[in-house]
């Protein structure tokens, strides 16, 4: 019998600082890493918003530098790691202060929430945040003592404003999202002007609107393909942002989607318009692995996946062209909920299959804004004196 491999301990621990400065430089890190995708990213937002509270270093560094980056352009990885050692060093200086120093400054964090007007919920978020490194750092031995459970905030209610742009607004921006630029129409009618010219000048003229029109159909494909999943499959932003190429099955209409709150990726039946909205943009996009959404950083940068933030715009964008006001990825996602209640006559069962919503309590309240029940009873009850 051969005899069994044995690996020393040693050898599996090589190159980890294991010091607790070491250790405690990495707790968000480690806090984070324990989080499913969404939830992490919401964490990180608190956490960061703390540093920033705070007066952290690298917090400071990294607004100095946000005006002047944008994703995809030099600068924005220093701007990340920033805004990553931020999050680090503001969960070390808590868990480093005696229990009662960290209660005050939770407090104090929750005070300036409350006069800057955040939420009941954000202000439980940040809580549960900042609670949760604690706990992190007791289980790493950093600390020794938990926050008192006095700090607790109680949430208000989810998603009592359910109105998206509505159908007429999503087909709005789905027409604006393929209306060419006005640049490029200016330059084709001063390319057309000189159609006889066969100078060099005119060549290059020729040359940068073919570029042009390559990009606009390109970013047109993009963000129609972007606003059916969000519009169509009630797809939330970082859901969206997430996929890869292997994600998506054209020929079985379906996708591969990490749901929010969920460890593994489920597939997912998607319509026919979504998948022939998908398949002209993978027409432009190539078939290459990697990212389904992508920039147009000319430098190249990074994997290049397309950003939430990035998203952001690009509805916000669309929804002021379009003479909307201020259009939000979430209200697309509203506005499918909704439909989606419509069209199957209120089943609210089969639309939380649809929607991926953990609690159908949440669709109860889509359903009861989309029926504005108290307004009619208002009316009757008002008629009858």
């Amino acid at each position: 019998m051969e005899a069994a491999l044995v690996v020393p301990m040693g050898s599996l621990m090589a190159g980890v600082d294991n010091r607790p400065e070491a250790r405690l430089a990495r707790l968000a890190d480690a806090y984070l890493a324990a989080r499913p995708a969404s939830t992490a990213n919401k964490y990180r937002d608190n956490l960061q918003a703390f540093a920033r509270f705070l007066g952290c270093p690298s917090s400071l560094s990294a607004d100095a530098m946000r005006p002047n980056v944008k994703s995809g352009m030099p600068g924005w990885d220093d701007y990340l790691l920033f805004l990553r050692q931020a999050a680090n060093e503001a969960s070390g200086y808590l868990v480093t202060r005696t229990r009662g120093e960290a209660f005050e400054l939770v407090l104090a964090m929750k005070e300036d929430m409350g006069r800057k007007g955040r939420s009941a919920s954000s202000v439980a978020s940040m809580v549960t945040t900042l609670r949760g490194v604690v706990e992190t750092a007791g289980d790493m031995g950093l600390c020794d003592w938990t926050l008192p459970k006095s700090l607790r905030v109680k949430r208000g209610k989810p998603y009592r404003d359910t109105r998206g742009p509505g159908v007429d607004g999503v087909r709005a921006l789905l027409a604006e999202s393929t209306r060419e630029p006005e640049q490029v129409a200016r330059k084709r009618a001063r390319v057309a002007g000189e159609a006889a010219v066969v100078t060099k000048a005119a060549q290059e003229a020729r040359e940068a609107l073919a570029r042009m029109e390559a990009r606009h159909n390109r970013r047109a494909r993009r963000n129609a393909a972007i606003l059916r999943l969000m519009a169509g499959e009630a797809l939330r932003r970082f859901e969206v942002t997430g996929l890869d190429l292997a994600h998506v099955d054209l020929a079985g209409c379906r996708l591969n989607v990490l749901r929010k709150g969920k460890e593994e990726r489920q597939w997912l039946e998607i319509a026919p318009a979504t998948a022939a909205a998908l398949a002209s943009w993978i027409d432009v996009r190539g078939g290459q692995a990697g990212p389904l959404f992508t920039n147009f950083d000319r430098a190249g940068k990074g994997t290049g996946r397309l950003s939430g933030v990035a998203v952001w715009q690009i509805v916000h964008t669309l929804g002021a062209a379009a003479g909307l006001g201020t259009v939000r990825p979430h209200g697309l996602r509203h506005t499918a909920i909704t439909r989606a209640l419509d069209l199957s006559g209120g089943d609210i069962a089969a639309v939380q299959e649809f929607s991926g919503h953990s609690d159908m309590k949440t669709l109860k309240i889509y359903d009861d804004n989309r029926l504005n029940r108290r307004s009619g009873i208002s009316r009757l009850v008002g008629a009858s004196f």
